[in-house]
């Protein structure tokens, strides 16, 4: 899973775990840099002004609750391996280890036994996690695209149960069901839905994405972008 991209870009819902996170930058190895800075459009490896900054683990899926009360000097830890998913570092320390030093072993840690993270690849369809990111998700998406006049309106349903958000530019062909009694359903700009194929939430059809006639997609998928599935 981990080939060719950082944790940080999984896929984990509608959104990848650094856009939930809300991240201004990343931090990964230098050889990946100009990879990272292109597909994510944020700058790596770089410090904004400021006294002190915070360091998220790309493996989180959800923002640890009660992370702003973490002190400069500690950080958090995953009580399933003792690895460091959180950190508030001074300037100097954050410097370090940009530089690709490790964390200070002086760093005051807690172990967490509540994190939403990804240990196994299994981790990212833990159904309760997942109705959670993607009812996060989904109201975010609704009202980005709701302030950009971007959303569809219902009347292009042909059958909708539940909450489904569609952006304008998805065309979804005729009778298409699209079930959301178990959770959110999300199709992205310019996705195409086939006639006569089911969608059950929670599930998210990213951007570019074609879902063939006749396809049968089952809760807790995320699809795409630019993905071609049932043939």
């Amino acid at each position: 899973m981990l080939d060719l991209r950082v944790a940080a870009e999984l896929r984990s819902g509608v959104r990848c775990n650094y856009q939930r996170l809300g991240v201004a930058s990343l931090c990964a190895p230098k050889e990946w840099t100009t990879l990272l800075e292109q597909r994510t459009g944020l700058p790596v490896n770089e410090l904004a002004a400021g006294e002190s900054f915070m360091f998220l683990s790309g493996r989180l899926m959800e923002v640890p609750s009660s992370l702003d009360s973490l002190a400069v000097g500690h950080a958090m830890t995953d009580s399933a391996d003792g690895s460091i998913v959180a950190a508030h570092l001074s300037r100097k320390a954050a410097e370090h280890f940009i530089a690709g030093h490790a964390f200070d072993s002086k760093l005051k840690t807690t172990p967490r036994i509540d994190l939403s993270i990804l240990r196994r690849p299994w981790d990212l369809l833990e159904a309760d996690g997942f109705a959670r990111r993607m009812a996060s998700d989904a109201k975010a998406t609704h009202e980005a695209w709701k302030q950009s006049g971007e959303l569809a309106k219902p009347d292009k349903l042909v059958a909708i149960t539940g909450e489904v958000h569609i952006h304008a530019t998805a065309e979804i062909g005729k009778f298409v069901v699209l079930d959301a009694s178990g959770g959110a359903i999300v199709i992205g700009p310019r996705a195409h839905i086939g006639h006569h194929a089911v969608i059950v939430g929670p599930t998210s059809i990213g951007e570019d994405t074609h879902i063939a006639a006749h396809a049968n997609i089952k809760a807790r998928t995320v699809i795409g972008p630019r993905c071609k599935v049932g043939g």
